[in-house]
């Protein structure tokens, strides 16, 4: 599907940055209407074997993804390197970690072999696993529930808006990685204060020692 005569990629990615995070069906019916391709749309729900509007730019996303996910050099290349390895201090010091993604099981599970993390994560929460996606909170509790933790003793780190509603929702602490897609609209929201947002991804693991820090002092000693 084309752009529209006077829409710029610019335009497209600006629009995409207000919804990054959510189902696919509430981006691609963002975009549809952000940009009117709804007639564009229906004359491709043949072609596409779909019913309604917004799963033909869903099914077009889907088919561009999963060429992108055959190629593991993309996948190692566009990897979030100081994420991953906070990721793997905190399995190296016992602590219990989950993925709480939408993206799906079979996409998710890719990604993380390729990348060589699947081991390191207790629990993997897709959007098979719930029924609401984010910024719902139903993916925090099905990870929390099945870590047996109370959202008191968890930190999300996150990276878009509705990511960070989802993990507020349930009642966990959260610290956003801002990325260039994501970083304008989490300082926009202001639903976090300003030092749980990391705009340079290499602080995040100074800044998550800092939550763990201030957590451990709020606790009351052990009797």
């Amino acid at each position: 599907m084309a752009l529209r005569p006077g829409v710029l990629e610019r335009d497209v990615l600006d629009a995409f940055k207000a919804v990054v995070g959510r189902s696919r069906e509430e981006v691609s019916a963002a975009l549809i209407t952000r940009f009117a391709l709804s007639a564009a749309a229906r004359a491709r729900l043949a072609e596409w074997g779909v019913t309604q509007e917004w799963q033909v730019l869903a099914q077009m996303h889907v088919q561009a993804y999963e060429a992108m996910l055959q190629d593991a050099a993309l996948i190692q290349r566009y990897q979030y390197p100081h994420n991953i390895a906070l990721l793997r201090w905190a399995h190296a010091n016992r602590y219990q970690t989950g993925l709480t993604t939408m993206s799906h099981r079979e996409q998710a599970y890719r990604i993380l072999n390729v990348l060589g993390l699947r081991d390191l994560l207790d629990v993997i929460a897709t959007r098979e696993d719930v029924r609401q996606a984010k910024p719902d909170p139903e993916i925090y509790q099905w990870v929390m529930a099945r870590l047996k933790v109370a959202p008191t003793a968890c930190i999300a780190v996150e990276d878009s808006v509705a990511g960070v509603g989802a993990a507020l929702a349930a009642g966990v602490s959260v610290i956003a990685v801002a990325t260039m897609l994501t970083g304008k609209s989490l300082h926009d929201a202001a639903i976090l204060p300003l030092d749980h947002i990391v705009d340079d991804p290499s602080t995040v693991s100074a800044v998550v020692a800092r939550i763990l820090q201030e957590c451990a002092a709020a606790s009351p000693p052990a009797p």
